[in-house]
């Protein structure tokens, strides 16, 4: 299977590329998926896995574990201070899965990895994709290991920093934001609503908290120092985890060349705002496979690349309301958009476009 010309070689073994890996095995294409790392992080990095992703997921076996290990998110409130202004409603959602599971991504990872291994694949860990070409009739590889082969397609799914991608010279347009954002998983005593996510828009900037489990929660700023962002009346306890990072928006210029495809973060970036970026990881993934298994992979990259600037966009959108620090932008956040974002019509946009339908 390694040099055959008719399996699918995957470079990435995040959530992107094993998903890609589970669906390919259950539709019986050959596949060999690769990991420069040696090991998987155990840092909890996204954590909201949406109905899209569930629905996608369902036929492989991979959403009934998730169901039964995650935590479920009704809702997400956005605040000024304590004062709910409005709340984004998953239950408005027409969908069986009226809700976001909060797990985290190295579990998520974890459990995708489980069910590929049921499956009879195993990822192939410190192994790195060195060069590739284009050889018409198949890709030609060499790997870290020294080895080389033949496959059917190469499939990038190795990130933001993606060897696929810069190998191919694609341009990955788009911005970076100027000033660094900031998260943590710390333990919490808090006393807003549990069932929601919560978006809090403060003088400074913006602070998102959410409970992953018991009394552990993620915090996201807009700004370094997260914790110092958090409202007076929280209580800090352990810090589990806490980085900057800056935010960036970018897409490539194509999602294919050749017999070489791209999905997840190798094809695109935004802000962690309204949870997609895995998710969007995650279609990719299995639009791939049931393409390539239906023989209408010519259609993917047109359709991805659709998909990829609409999600962009939007969440550059929500990001651009959440950290807007012009005074007219702020008032029409406090005073105006409530209103709007409290019609049900509306409101029912917003949960489905979060959910990812």
């Amino acid at each position: 299977m390694h040099d055959s010309p008719l399996s699918i070689l995957i470079a990435g073994a995040g959530p992107t590329g094993l998903s890609a890996a589970i669906e390919l095995t259950r539709l019986g294409v050959p596949v060999r998926i690769l990991e420069k790392e040696t090991s998987r992080s155990g840092l909890s990095r996204a954590l909201g896995i949406n109905a899209r992703s569930l629905e996608l997921l369902e036929e492989s076996g991979v959403t009934e574990r998730l169901l039964e290990r995650a935590r479920k998110v009704y809702g997400i409130s956005f605040r000024q201070g304590k004062e709910l202004l409005w709340r984004v409603e998953f239950s408005r959602v027409n969908h069986q899965y009226r809700f976001i599971l909060v797990y985290p991504q190295h579990s998520t990872e974890e459990t995708l990895e489980e069910r590929l291994n049921q499956l009879g694949i195993s990822v192939e860990r410190g192994v790195a994709l060195e060069t590739f070409k284009d050889e018409g009739e198949f890709v030609s590889v060499q790997l870290s290991n020294g080895e080389t082969g033949n496959y059917r397609y190469l499939f990038g799914a190795d990130g933001s920093h993606s060897t696929v991608r810069h190998q191919l010279e694609l341009n990955f347009s788009g911005h970076r934001e100027t000033h660094p954002w900031s998260l943590a998983d710390v333990k919490l005593a808090w006393n807003l609503d549990e069932p929601d996510a919560n978006v809090i828009f403060l003088p400074s900037g913006m602070v998102f908290i959410m409970r992953i489990s018991g009394d552990v929660y993620r915090i996201a700023a807009d700004r370094p120092e997260v914790l110092e962002q958090l409202p007076k009346e929280v209580s800090v306890g352990e810090i589990l985890w806490q980085t900057d990072f800056f935010v960036s928006h970018r897409l490539v210029e194509r999602y294919s060349v050749g017999r070489i495809f791209l999905g997840g973060d190798a094809a695109h970036l935004h802000s962690p705002l309204g949870g997609r970026g895995m998710n969007l990881g995650i279609e990719d993934a299995i639009r791939f496979a049931r393409r390539c298994n239906e023989g209408t992979l010519p259609e993917y990259a047109a359709e991805r690349l659709a998909a990829g600037k609409r999600t962009v966009k939007l969440v550059s959108r929500i990001t651009s309301i959440a950290t807007a620090k012009n005074p007219v932008l702020r008032a029409l956040r406090t005073h105006f958009l409530p209103h709007l974002f409290r019609l049900p019509l509306i409101n029912s946009r917003i949960a489905t476009a979060m959910s990812g339908l």
